[in-house]
Parts: structure tokens; C-alpha cells; sequence
């Protein structure tokens, strides 16, 4: 990010202590010892062990190069000594609409390896369109409609080309190529066998997307019975266990290492897969077969998670991204790929026998017995967690953003989060911690705080909408107090003022022999147990939906989009816990959505009845 944005503050002790123990209101029950209790605690950690760490924290951020957040804890923390599995996990997706040409039935046009020459030709079309973009960045243009966001926005897009996770026992680290036309490749998965593909020519200039369907075409027409194992599918499973048999494949061969390296540099992957997923059953709409294939594929296979960006397309033309989620936050990869979807694919286009293809090379891996077996554990790995795992996207068209600031009155963001804790009351018969990702982008180097949904005024919101007792007036005033709280709170974490990861921060520089009852009382470990993780992204009218895994086995995660007329919800849960419904929650969440509307629409009808 450029030195003209300002540092991530470090906001003042007493100001972070204040909105903790306010945090905390929602899970006391009106009990004034309890109460009592939490502010002797915080007074004593203000004047005593607080004062001293809010001292080592500023003697951090005078040493960091960009924030004292990211600089030195954020990304290990959230993200890199993390062992669970990237798949579902970790990995965020993203569900492109269908282009206006694709063709009605597929069937007649599919080759003996199952692939299509639509999906060859959607697939070059949208790398074209990710190439151009690559090309704007690193000519230091903007992307067209992006002029409010130009400056934060380039330095974090530039990160997707090229960047890799890398597994380490105990932390990963990342790895990525950031100087211009110093990788000129992708890498294509067809049958999860790897294909290197050059894409940008020796004076930096990208080949026509023609071109490059000429190469996919040609890597899908040389597919025969020798296939190499999976070897992809080991990126799915806990991150030791993927260190340790990377390490492996590089001490078997000098080509193993080689085919690392050419996947790990690699611009970004292209998934083509020789399949179209259904849904798991008739009850459900055909969009869940497509978020389940985005979100990890037919048993994590034809994959690379380890990537920040897989475009991923379908044999019928379906078509979506999957990325790494570590080194940027979803906005950036989603505003990238809603850009490879401004133009539509070219009418009658084909693939022209005479046409240059570019250079392209397969490969190859040398596998033995022990490699062979771990791929077959992998596989398994992959297919527990895809069969626990139930993603579903909740497409709402009754109303949209114009429809919340114009009649409801509301801030759209508050509203709907407001929604969704109405939804989890509903789904689950308590209320619980819930997180909302706020960008603190504005800084240099920013990345996200925590805004805490559930507030006392949002708990007084859900308790007089599930009452029949009170007015629909009362329930719209409690609606509106609700959402100028959460308002202010989003104002204060996006403004640097939030308080989760200062409290963080400063609990890491706890020394041997230091503790305080701050950081281990039950309520602040209930206040931070976010059963409920949510997280919002840009309007989004050329996706389907999008999506994240729960952080916890028995929550839901959810990840939306508001447009000028419509919503989109993605929520995903786990099939295990009996406690939990991805198509319970999207029920809840409707009548949610109507009952808010309702209550709105009654109160705009006796404001202007008094007038």
C-alpha cells in the first residue's frame, strides 16, 4: 500500500476496556455483581498490567515497518499456525453467474474425456480477462468503476498473481513473484494432471484468449490411461502432514521439485473439470452442486488449495474461483473476478483448427509406494470433510439495499446483520457471539478488526420481534436503535477504534510468568466464541453467491452480498451436528428478512397516516 495512507493506531487503553466490558453486556443477565466484577477486573489491568503491555505494544509498532498487527502477529496467528486443512476450513469461493451464450444442451459436444469445447473457450476467456487485469496493475492503471478504492486496492490485487501458501511444520509462510513478467506462466488441472502454460509472450505482452483455448484444447485432447496419482488432493488435508509429504516428493526426485516449483510460481491455476456436480439430493437446488464443486471439488481432486487463486470451470461452462484466504481478505479476489465478467463471451465462438496455441508442458511427478498410500489417505481426508460440510446459497429478490435506506430507513449492512441475528434465535434458541469482518483498509498495510454483532441492543431487537406482545412500532424503534449501534461500532472497528485486536496484541506480549484475569474470565471466553462468522462483500450482480466454511462445528458461516434489489446469502454448515441446518437457517432467515420488512413497511404507513 502506498506511504500516503496512515499507520494502523493503537487506540487508547481506557477506550478499548470501555467497549469490552460493553461487549460483555449481552451474556451477564442483568447481573450488577457479575457486572461489578468485570469492571474491577478491567480497572485493575488499566492501572497495573495493561499500562505496561499498551508501553511494549507502542515500542512494537515503532519497530514495524508497516503496523503492529500484521507485522508481526496477524497473518501467523489467524491463518499460518493454523494445522486444519485449507478445504472448506480456510479457503474462501466464489460462484460466477452463467454467460448469456452458453449453449442450451451440452451433451452432443462433449469428447470421450468428458470435456467441452464451451468450457475450453469459457475457461480461456476468463484467464484472458485475469490476465488483463494483471496487466493494468502492473502498468499502474485501475480498474475501471475503482477510483474511490484505487489506493488500497492495487497493492493487495497484485498479491493474487503469484502467491502461494507454502506448508512448514508449525507455520506456514508465503511465497510469491511480485516483480512484472517475471512468471509468464499458469497451470492447468485437467484429470488432476498439471500443465504448465505459458500465457505471457518474451516482451510481457498476454496471448489472445484464442490462443490460449488452443492450448486448453489441446491439453484436454492429450489426456489418454497413463495419468499421474492425484498428488493435488495432499493440499486438502492438515498442513504437518502436507509439509511432511512435500518434503517427501522433493527427496524422491529432482522432478518432483521442478513440478512444485512451476505449480507454487504459477501465475494462478485453471481447474477444468470433466464433470458437471449435481446436487446431493432432489431436494436441493442445482446452485449447491455447483458451491460444493467450487468450494473443493469431487473429493479436493483437480486441485491446488494451496494457491490464492483457482478458476475453476465446469463441463457444461459453470464456472467459479477458490483461493487461499491468508495474504488478502475475499473484497480484493472478488472484485477481480467480477472484472473477467464485465464482457460476455464473444457469440458462435469457436476453437479454429489452424490457430497457434501457446507453449505448453506437462507435469510429471515421480511417486513412490509411501507417496502413493498418502494420496489415498488424502482422498479420503477430502471426502470427509466435503460430505460433512452443507453449503447453500439463500437467494433473496424481495428487496435489496435501495429498498432498506429508502423506505426501511436503515443502515443496509446493520439491517441485515440484524437479520441474521433474529435468524440464529430462531435456528437456535439462545444468542450467541457473533463476528463481522470490518476492513481496516484505509491503513497502510490494514486488514480487519472485529465488529461484535451481538450487542445489548441487538438482543432487546430479537426479544421484541420474537414477542407477540409488542407493537410493530416498538419492534421498529428496537430495529432502529439496533442498527445505529451497530453503525457507530462499524464506524469505530473500520476507523482503527475497535478494541479485538488491540486487546490481541497486547496479550501477546504477555511475558513468562504474567497472566490477568482480562484474558481468562468465562465471559470474555463466551464474547468471543463466534458460533455465528459473518462477513459482507460488494453487491455482486455478476455471482451466484459465495462462501466460507463455520469456524465452529456447531455455528455457521455466512458470507453475503447486498444489491440494489436483491441479497445473497451463502451459509455454510456441518452435516455431523445435529443441532445445525444450512436449509434450517435459510428458512429462518427468510421469514427474518419478511417480518423485518413488515414491520418497516407498518411503521411507514403510520408516519404518513399522521401526517
Amino acid at each position: 500500500m502506498s506511504r500516503l495512507a496512515p499507520r494502523l493506531p493503537i487506540p487508547p487503553l481506557e477506550s478499548s476496556l470501555e467497549k469490552y466490558l460493553k461487549s460483555l453486556e449481552p451474556f451477564i443477565d442483568d447481573d450488577n455483581h457479575v457486572r461489578s466484577h468485570l469492571r474491577a477486573i478491567a480497572d485493575d489491568f488499566r492501572d497495573g498490567l495493561g499500562k505496561k503491555l499498551q508501553t511494549r505494544l507502542k515500542d512494537v509498532d515503532r519497530v514495524s515497518p508497516t503496523n503492529w498487527l500484521d507485522d508481526r502477529w496477524w497473518i501467523k496467528l489467524a491463518y499460518h499456525t493454523n494445522r486444519a486443512p485449507l478445504l472448506i476450513n480456510s479457503n474462501w469461493w466464489l460462484l460466477y453467474k452463467d454467460d448469456p451464450s452458453t449453449p442450451n444442451d451440452l451433451k452432443m459436444t462433449k469428447d470421450s474425456r468428458g470435456f467441452t469445447n464451451w468450457q475450453i473457450l469459457r475457461a480461456a476467456w476468463l484467464t484472458r480477462g485475469l490476465l488483463h487485469i494483471k496487466q493494468l496493475l502492473d502498468k499502474g492503471e485501475q480498474l475501471p468503476d475503482l477510483s474511490k478504492a484505487a489506493r488500497w486496492f492495487g497493492p493487495r490485487a497484485n498479491k493474487l498473481f503469484g502467491m502461494t501458501r507454502l506448508p512448514q511444520y508449525d507455520c506456514d509462510h508465503l511465497t510469491h513473484v511480485p516483480l512484472p513478467n517475471l512468471t509468464k506462466h499458469i497451470v492447468v488441472f485437467a484429470k488432476s494432471q498439471a500443465f504448465k502454460v505459458d500465457v505471457i509472450d518474451a516482451e510481457g505482452g498476454i496471448f489472445g484468449w484464442d490462443t490460449i483455448a488452443k492450448s486448453f484444447s489441446g491439453i484436454t485432447e492429450s489426456l489418454s490411461n497413463d495419468l499421474d496419482s492425484p498428488v493435488g488432493v495432499m493440499t486438502a488435508v492438515d498442513r504437518d502432514t502436507w509439509t511432511r509429504n512435500r518434503e517427501h516428493l522433493k527427496i524422491i526426485s529432482q522432478k518432483n521439485e521442478l513440478t512444485l516449483s512451476a505449480i507454487e510460481s504459477a501465475l494462478f491455476t485453471v481447474c477444468l473439470d470433466d464433470y458437471t456436480l449435481p446436487p446431493r439430493s432432489k431436494e436441493q437446488d442445482v446452485l449447491d452442486g455447483h458451491m460444493i464443486n467450487i468450494a473443493g471439488g469431487i473429493n479436493g481432486k483437480n486441485r491446488w488449495f494451496d494457491k490464492s487463486m483457482s478458476l475453476i470451470v465446469e463441463n457444461n461452462g459453470r464456472a467459479g474461483m477458490n483461493g487461499e484466504h491468508s495474504f488478502v481478505e475475499a473484497l480484493v479476489p472478488s472484485i477481480v473476478a467480477d472484472y473477467t465478467l464485465y464482457e460476455d463471451m464473444p457469440v458462435n465462438a469457436s476453437i479454429a483448427s489452424q490457430q497457434q496455441s501457446c507453449r505448453s508442458e506437462r507435469l510429471r511427478w515421480v511417486l513412490d509406494d509411501h507417496i502413493i498410500s498418502e494420496i489415498k489417505s488424502a482422498n479420503s481426508v477430502a471426502e470427509r470433510i466435503l460430505n460433512d460440510s452443507e453449503p447453500s446459497e439463500l437467494l433473496f429478490s424481495e428487496f435489496g439495499v435501495d429498498w432498506m435506506k429508502e423506505v426501511a430507513g436503515l443502515a443496509p449492512d446493520a439491517f441485515i446483520q440484524m437479520a441474521l441475528q433474529l435468524a440464529w434465535f430462531k435456528n437456535q434458541g439462545y444468542f450467541t457471539a457473533t463476528y463481522e469482518t470490518a476492513s481496516t483498509r484505509i491503513f497502510d498495510n490494514g486488514r480487519t478488526d472485529t465488529l461484535r454483532t451481538l450487542t445489548s441492543e441487538s438482543k432487546r431487537f430479537v426479544k421484541t420481534m420474537m414477542s407477540k406482545d409488542v407493537n410493530d412500532s416498538a419492534k421498529y424503534d428496537s430495529l432502529l436503535q439496533a442498527t445505529k449501534t451497530h453503525a457507530k461500532n462499524m464506524r469505530d472497528a473500520t476507523t482503527g477504534k475497535a478494541f479485538d485486536r488491540h486487546l490481541l496484541g497486547l496479550r501477546m506480549l504477555l511475558r513468562p510468568g504474567e497472566s490477568h484475569e482480562l484474558f481468562d474470565n468465562k465471559y470474555n471466553a463466551m464474547s468471543s466464541e463466534w458460533k455465528l462468522s459473518t462477513s459482507g462483500l460488494s453487491a455482486g450482480p455478476r455471482f451466484n453467491g459465495t462462501g466460507f466454511g463455520t469456524v465452529y462445528p456447531d455455528g455457521y458461516g455466512i458470507n453475503y452480498m447486498a444489491g440494489p434489489s436483491e441479497l445473497k446469502f451463502g451459509i455454510e454448515s456441518k452435516l455431523h451436528c445435529s443441532a445445525t441446518s444450512t436449509y434450517g437457517f435459510k428458512r429462518d432467515l427468510l421469514s427474518s428478512l419478511q417480518e423485518m420488512r413488515h414491520v418497516c413497511e407498518t411503521q411507514q404507513k403510520t408516519l404518513k397516516a399522521r401526517l
